[in-house]
C-alpha cells in the first residue's frame, strides 16, 4: 500500500516557534503523485493561508487564499482533506479552505 492519493484526511497541530513567516506547511499528491500542492500557513508576511499550486498559482494569487492572525507560541490544528474533486482545509474548527 502506497500513499494516498485520493480520498484521505491529514490532520496535524503546529506552532510558530519565532518569526513572521512560513510554518507547518504541508506537501500532498491530489490525484497522482506527480500532482501536488502545498497548504500554507503564515505566508507572504506572516497571516496568509491557501493552498500553493490550485491552476498552477501560488496560494496568495488564488481562490483559497485567506487570512488569519497567527501568535507565536499558540499552537493551531489543520485538518486537510483531499477527495476526487475537491479539496477543504480546517484551522482550529473553521473551514478556511473549499476548493
Amino acid at each position: 500500500m502506497g500513499l494516498p492519493v485520493v480520498d484521505y484526511a491529514i490532520e496535524y497541530e503546529a506552532m510558530r516557534v519565532a518569526g513572521q513567516d512560513f510554518f507547518g506547511a504541508v506537501t500532498f499528491p491530489i490525484r497522482s503523485l506527480k500532482t501536488c500542492a502545498t497548504l500554507v500557513n503564515g505566508g507572504w508576511g506572516g497571516g496568509l493561508v491557501g493552498i500553493s499550486n490550485i491552476d498552477e498559482q501560488s496560494a496568495n494569487e488564488n481562490a483559497t487564499r485567506g487570512e488569519h492572525r497567527f501568535v507565536n507560541g499558540q499552537w493551531y490544528r489543520f485538518r486537510l482533506e483531499v477527495r476526487s474533486e475537491e479539496i477543504k482545509g480546517w484551522l482550529d474548527g473553521r473551514l478556511i479552505i473549499n476548493a
